[in-house]
């Protein structure tokens, strides 16, 4: 949904992608900095948690929008989303690369990455057709599913005693 973020949020000015673009990039390298700071014995609770936060960030994109009409804090919501993905990424494969016997490291990872790559085009090809690119609310819906998602799995864990 990013490239129509200047049809999303057309009040403010063109170059509203590129801006986020960058946002994205500060924001995932100050979340790699960041994640050597979190705790190496995260739960999949924790994991979890960083998934939602990073739902909650997307969702602000919508009020930042209606309140302050302003490209730099509108700015913030993919630059947070992006700096809490990018802990949560990293925080994913360490605990798998802890957790896999080395045998089976290349196989899981090579499963993980084939899921996601098949996921891939089925998202874009559901959000294209259930968002319109015009709608501002359109990253808020995306990161109240992500945020939904994430506390769903997070009481499925609990529930299961999954660490």
């Amino acid at each position: 949904m990013l490239p129509y973020s200047n049809q999303m949020f057309g009040r403010i000015s063109e170059g509203v992608y590129g801006i986020f673009l960058t946002a994205e990039a500060i924001g995932g390298f100050i979340g790699a900095i960041l994640s050597g700071f979190v705790n190496k014995s995260l739960s999949s609770k924790r994991l979890m948690l960083l998934l939602a936060c990073s739902g909650i960030m997307l969702m602000l994109s919508t009020p930042f929008y209606s309140i302050f009409h302003n490209v730099i804090v509108l700015a913030l919501s993919p630059a947070l989303f992006s700096l809490f993905l990018s802990i949560f990424n990293i925080q994913f494969f360490s605990i798998v690369q802890r957790d896999v016997d080395n045998e089976f490291l290349g196989r899981v990872f090579g499963i993980i990455f084939t899921i996601a790559i098949l996921f891939m085009p089925i998202g874009t090809g559901f959000f294209s057709v259930a968002l319109n690119p015009n709608n501002t609310f359109n990253l808020f819906i995306i990161g109240a599913s992500i945020t939904i998602l994430s506390l769903v799995f997070g009481i499925l864990f609990k529930k299961y005693n999954i660490r």
